[in-house]
C-alpha cells in the first residue's frame, strides 16, 4: 500500500548529498515528489539519517527513510520546497499563471 503524500514523478536529476560529518556524495534523482525522492546512490546510507540534497545551487534538508536496492528513500524536512515544485511544474509543462479580472463589458462601464 502507497503512503506517500505526492505523487511520484520519474526523472533523473543529478545531485550531491552533503552532511557536515561525511565526504559529500554523488547521486541521481530517480523519481520526485513534493513529500520526497528517490535517490540512486552507491553508498550505503543509514535509515534515519539527516542530509541535504543539493541540486545546482539549491539546498534541500531531507531524511533517510528507508533503504532499497542501489539507493535511498528520502522525504524533504518541509513539504513542496520551492526548487521542487519548480522542477515537479517545469517536468509536467504546468506553469503558474496570474489571475487576471475579466475585462469589463460596455453594459457594466454604463452603470
Amino acid at each position: 500500500m502507497e503512503h506517500r503524500w505526492g505523487s511520484r514523478k520519474e526523472i533523473s536529476l543529478p545531485v550531491a548529498l552533503h552532511r557536515p560529518d561525511a565526504e559529500p556524495l554523488r547521486a541521481r534523482i530517480e523519481n520526485l515528489s513534493l513529500s520526497g525522492a528517490k535517490l540512486w546512490t552507491s553508498a550505503p546510507l543509514p535509515r534515519f539519517a539527516r542530509w541535504e540534497v543539493r541540486i545546482g545551487e539549491h539546498v534541500v534538508p531531507a531524511w533517510i527513510v528507508r533503504r532499497i536496492d542501489h539507493g535511498v528513500g528520502v522525504e524533504w524536512c518541509d513539504f513542496a520546497p520551492p526548487v521542487i515544485a519548480t522542477i515537479l511544474r517545469a517536468s509536467t509543462g504546468i506553469q503558474r499563471r496570474p489571475i487576471s479580472m475579466p475585462a469589463e463589458t460596455s453594459s457594466e462601464r454604463a452603470a
